[in-house]
């Protein structure tokens, strides 16, 4: 369950509803590929440690509640060369 903005301050969406919500954000984009909320996550994650965003701080955006959880963001980015960076860099481009 994820917490939505609501006068009732209980009131949650379920991943239902966000699951209908994203099926029809992605459809409205027209992506050229399939993307997944968990991508979305990770990439934002990624790219945060990338720029030197304190670590502790994603964790916080990410509601991570151990560092540890986070700290694997910084080992899969350790481990990939910039070229990836490059690829992504490159499909961005192509969308805008």
């Amino acid at each position: 369950m994820v917490s939505c903005p609501s006068p009732r301050p209980t009131k949650y969406v379920g991943d239902n509803t966000w699951g209908r919500i994203w099926k029809q954000a992605v459809k409205e984009a027209d992506l050229p590929f399939h993307y997944t909320p968990y991508q979305v996550r990770h990439t934002h994650a990624s790219w945060l440690i990338d720029k030197g965003v304190d670590i502790e701080k994603v964790r916080h955006r990410l509601g991570h509640g151990d560092l540890t959880t986070t700290t694997r963001y910084v080992k899969i980015l350790d481990e990939e060369d910039s070229t990836a960076a490059d690829v992504m860099s490159d499909l961005l481009g192509e969308l805008a």
